[in-house]
């Protein structure tokens, strides 16, 4: 379940070394401050402040274009849903754009917020990211 806090079992807040208790997780020596889980068509990710030596998790976030069996917000939303659908879900909801690509936001900042992005000119979701941060990190482990 993706929820403004949370995907699936890694919340924000949480140590990002605890993700490396969770079945098939993962964190390299070389990105300490980050933890992997997946491949292609999907991949998940969960990030804190690298500047850290044990950080917390800041940012977490679902990656590819497969719709499936992928984390699902409760409206039914996940990675490959179409743009209209998230628009027709979240009437309203802010939208704006980073170096990636545009994304739509529900949410805000003080509770946590859920990103859309997708990539120019395309209709369906390519990425899901839960943060308190204005925007979605462009770079995990960069």
């Amino acid at each position: 379940m993706i929820e403004t806090d949370r995907i699936g079992p890694v919340r924000i807040g949480a140590g990002v070394s605890s993700a490396k208790d969770l079945a098939g997780w993962t964190i390299q020596d070389s990105c300490r401050w980050a933890a992997f889980w997946g491949g292609n068509p999907l991949q998940m990710v969960a990030a804190g402040n690298s500047a850290q030596s044990d950080p917390a998790v800041e940012e977490i976030a679902v990656i590819g274009d497969s719709a499936g069996d992928g984390p699902h917000t409760q409206a039914g939303l996940g990675s490959g849903s179409s743009v209209d659908e998230v628009r027709a879900a979240f009437p309203g909801a802010e939208e704006g754009r980073d170096s990636y690509g545009p994304w739509i936001r529900t949410g805000d900042a003080a509770t946590g917020s859920i990103f859309f992005s997708y990539r120019e000119g395309a209709t369906t979701v390519s990425q899901i990211t839960v943060t308190k941060h204005d925007k979605p990190s462009s770079e995990y482990c960069g």
